[in-house]
């Protein structure tokens, strides 16, 4: 269960979206509601981005309705995730994934294969270039 999604904010101090990220739709795509049991202390973090298709569309609304338009996707998801209503948040084609995971009980001793696992097993959207590599030496 999710209990807290927060921004980044200034490093030291983000700004507490937890409602939106449980309204958004892809909440239940991105495994926050199945991931498990042995999960329930753990910490995940992740990115909500807009690709470039659900911007253009986003900025031709806005241009349609006389709205100013949105300066890149990378702020229009952020500011997406800051608004004070979580049905426009719901409505905004924004994609989840998950890059990082911290707790006392994941199931390996690697990041690389704590990932495959968030995306085999938990149903977490990750990377999918994502690929381990050998240290040479």
């Amino acid at each position: 269960m999710l209990v807290r999604a927060v921004t980044r904010g200034d490093g030291m101090v983000g700004d507490d979206v937890t409602v939106n990220v449980k309204d958004h739709k892809e909440y239940s795509c991105a495994g926050l509601r199945a991931a498990g049991p042995s999960l329930r202390h753990s910490s995940f973090a992740g990115r909500f981005i807009c690709h470039d298709k659900g911007f253009d569309e986003m900025n031709a609304a806005r241009q349609a309705r006389g709205d100013s338009l949105f300066a890149n996707p990378r702020n229009a998801a952020a500011g997406t995730l800051k608004l004070l209503d979580p049905r426009i948040v719901a409505s905004r084609p924004l994609d989840c994934f998950i890059y990082y995971l911290l707790g006392d009980q994941l199931p390996a001793s690697n990041h690389f294969d704590n990932i495959m696992a968030a995306r085999g097993s938990w149903g977490f959207r990750t990377s999918d270039i994502m690929q381990l590599l050998q240290e040479d030496g």
